[in-house]
């Protein structure tokens, strides 16, 4: 630095306070090459216009995610074609990262839909609704406790973009009416591009409030109101959580919907 620059110069503490960083990542700079900053008469590092710059260029480099190993490599052989190329690498990322953001933006607006139709389910009244074809995701393993569930519920996201089960009523289990208590046969995820389907026709639906102990009483139910109007079950169950422990540690909150596909006896 030359000595009428020195007048300007600014001391660490006054450059940590001008750019908001702290004098552990001045030095980190200094290491990696790309500050060089001069000293005073007592030895105390000066920094300078050509310090200002660099600072300006890392401030808006880090902005874009830059790692400053990175930003090193580029300070050393800055021309018009490297910032061009580097511009158009940065906007290349950032466009993704925005389409990351509004896919994630789009799956939580779609939980919250969810969230908000489970509060307002009618709980307790069978119905008829009639349902396209579903492709999902199934793991073929029985399981007898809310833990081993949950487990396969894990495994079952793992293979999917978003992996998450807060506020996702695609995610559910086969249910066969067996005499006693009845059994969970398997876990699915619904989703449209699973190797297997769930048949489209005619359903019995019901929603249920509450611990999932409800679940062959409301089964029960339903084969009793497809017999009283000459309908034929065809299984299994279809249990589908709209509201569980994920989203709330109050079971009366828990909403669950039971779905099975019938037709009628000729």
């Amino acid at each position: 630095m030359k000595n009428e620059d020195m007048k300007n110069a600014y001391t660490i503490g006054e450059i940590g306070k001008l750019f908001h960083i702290g004098a552990d990542s001045l030095r980190y700079y200094e290491r990696l090459g790309i500050l060089a900053p001069g000293r005073g008469e007592n030895g105390y590092r000066l920094y300078g216009a050509d310090d200002i710059w660099r600072l300006n260029i890392i401030r808006d480099l880090r902005e874009l995610g830059m790692s400053m190993e990175s930003i090193g490599e580029y300070m050393k052989n800055r021309s018009l074609a490297s910032t061009r190329a580097l511009l158009e690498k940065e906007l290349a990322e950032t466009e993704e990262k925005i389409a990351r953001l509004q896919r994630l933006k789009d799956n939580m607006e779609e939980r919250l839909r969810i969230l908000s139709q489970a509060q307002k389910l009618p709980a307790g009244e069978i119905s008829e609704k009639t349902l396209p074809p579903r492709r999902c995701r199934v793991i073929e393993e029985g399981y007898a406790s809310d833990s081993e569930m949950n487990l396969l519920m894990r495994r079952l996201l793992r293979r999917e973009e978003s992996g998450r089960l807060i506020g996702s009523n695609c995610i559910g289990s086969f249910f066969a009416p067996d005499e006693g208590a009845g059994r969970y046969t398997s876990a699915f995820l619904i989703n449209e591009n699973g190797p297997r389907e769930i048949p489209g026709g005619r359903y019995l639906s019901v929603i249920y409030r509450g611990g999932y102990h409800q679940t062959p009483a409301f089964a029960a139910r339903m084969m009793k109101f497809a017999g009283e109007r000459n309908l034929r079950i065809l299984p299994p169950f279809l249990e589908l959580l709209w509201a569980d422990v994920h989203e709330t540690s109050r079971e009366e909150e828990f909403a669950t919907e039971l779905q099975v596909r019938v037709e009628e006896v000729r």
